[in-house]
């Protein structure tokens, strides 16, 4: 009888010392997503653009750590829509695209929604319906092509094709107050000789000048990129 009492008191000692163990790990696991959920916490605070200045990659990463996924949309003629690519998976929305979901694990959940046609100017895109359409899928992030390539080639006016810019761009954020917009001229090795003059005596330098004036005076975005396709 004694000794079942000591046997008794031998497993209840060992049970106490086990649950003691278990409650420190526990706590410990506790500890440690405490710790994760700080670090998380203050990452977002950190790319947070309402807390200052972020860059674009930056904004994405803020996106993606507080939404299901980044939904980025391109908008603009066939340099937009990938002409000229020996593939869709390598023209330059794509392209972009594998190299945000490469840059951060985050990242993986980024799509890209491509609203490009062939032809057009910024304002054909308002008359077809494209802006609506983009605008339906709420994307995050636009990138919106000046798309002067047809503006010259249409023989469109110069202060015709900045106006046309501010309309799309106010319609944009109008709708979408919280996504970020990035204006882009065409693909550089496509600009045209300054011989190669429209019907009203422009030449295509002139366009891409103008714009980029244009959109620097009203404060808006610009980025001038060069990509070639595979």
């Amino acid at each position: 009888m004694k000794r079942l009492g000591i046997t008794l008191l031998a497993i209840i000692g060992m049970s106490l010392l086990l649950l003691n163990v278990l409650q420190n790990i526990e706590s410990q696991k506790t500890e440690a997503v405490a710790a994760d959920d700080e670090e998380l916490a203050a990452k977002i605070d950190r790319l947070n653009p309402e807390n200052g200045e972020v860059s674009y990659v930056d904004y994405l990463h803020y996106w993606a750590l507080t939404h299901d996924e980044v939904r980025i949309a391109v908008i603009g003629s066939s340099v937009t829509n990938g002409k000229g690519a020996s593939s869709e998976a390598k023209n330059w929305p794509s392209l972009m695209l594998g190299a945000i979901r490469n840059s951060d694990e985050d990242l993986v959940t980024s799509r890209v929604l491509n609203y490009g046609v062939n032809g057009a100017t910024i304002q054909n895109l308002l008359d077809n319906g494209s802006f609506e359409q983009l605008i339906k899928e709420k994307p995050d992030f636009i990138i919106m092509e000046s798309s002067i390539l047809n503006s010259h080639r249409k023989n469109e006016p110069l202060q015709d094709t900045n106006t046309s810019i501010t309309t799309a761009v106010e319609l944009v954020r109008n709708a979408l107050p919280t996504s970020k917009i990035l204006l882009t001229s065409p693909n550089p090795t496509t600009i045209k000789l300054d011989t190669d003059f429209n019907d009203i005596g422009l030449n295509y330098q002139e366009y891409l000048e103008s714009t980029e004036d244009y959109i620097h005076s009203q404060g808006l975005e610009l980025c001038r990129y060069l990509l070639s396709y595979a």
